[in-house]
Parts: C-alpha cells; sequence; structure tokens
C-alpha cells in the first residue's frame, strides 16, 4: 500500500468511525425537539399518555398502539434526578427502560422480573470536575 493509499484508507476509516458515533447524537437532537414540539415531553418532566396511540398521534418515532406510554427527558450533567416506580396494585408486565443520546438502553426497571417498586437515582458525569482549572 503506498502512502497516499494509507492516508486515502485512514480517512475513510475516520469518517466512518465519525459518522457511527455522531448520527446517534443527530437522531436524538432531532427527534427531542420534535418531542418538545409536539408536547410528547419536556426537559426534566415526565408525560403518561393514559390511552392507546391512534393514526392521530403525531410523534417523530411512533410507539406501538397497544401500549399505554408515558416519556420523560432528563438533563442530569449538573445534578441528578429520582425516577419513581411505585408498586402496581396488580401483578402486571411493565417496563422503564432508562437509555441516553446514543439510544442505548442502559438499564431497565420492571419486565419480567415481577414487581420491582422503588426510587431510582439517575446520575451523569460531574462536568464541573472535568472542567476545573487546577
Amino acid at each position: 500500500m503506498t502512502a497516499e493509499q494509507a492516508r486515502e484508507e485512514n480517512a475513510y476509516a475516520l469518517g466512518v468511525q465519525a459518522y457511527l458515533w455522531g448520527f446517534p447524537l443527530t437522531f436524538f437532537a432531532a427527534t427531542y425537539t420534535a418531542a418538545l414540539k409536539a408536547g410528547a415531553t419536556g426537559v426534566n418532566t415526565f408525560r403518561k399518555f393514559p390511552a392507546l396511540k391512534t393514526a392521530e398521534d403525531r410523534f417523530v418515532v411512533t410507539p406501538n398502539n397497544v401500549t399505554i406510554d408515558g416519556y420523560g427527558a432528563y438533563d442530569v450533567t449538573l445534578e441528578p434526578t429520582v425516577v419513581f416506580a411505585p408498586k402496581l396494585e396488580r401483578q402486571r408486565w411493565y417496563i422503564v427502560q432508562l437509555g441516553d443520546a446514543f439510544d442505548e438502553i442502559f438499564r431497565n426497571i420492571g419486565g419480567t422480573k415481577g414487581e420491582q417498586p422503588g426510587v431510582y437515582v439517575i446520575t451523569g458525569p460531574d462536568l464541573r470536575a472535568m472542567f476545573r482549572a487546577t
């Protein structure tokens, strides 16, 4: 491989990596902004939808129409947030899915494990410590 081919191969590999890393963040920003406009969620709030979805619902990414949904978007860069999962009156399958801006799920509360009521604290990186001048 010549030096020119190596540079081109390196540029291609870096471009693919940049796309794979950056696309989820770009997609999250677009869908989050649209969800705010549609009233589907708010910043540091949780919105529960008590009815099944229909064709009239205008979410960017519409979930299936056989489940009751709720959505929250939390900014934990400066302080943690608390999620409370109440004890259900009847045994039901449910899931509280916690994910990040890369659309990676990092924790599920509930699901097939049965009741998991409780208070969950979600924390983020301490950006003040990361950028503190020494």
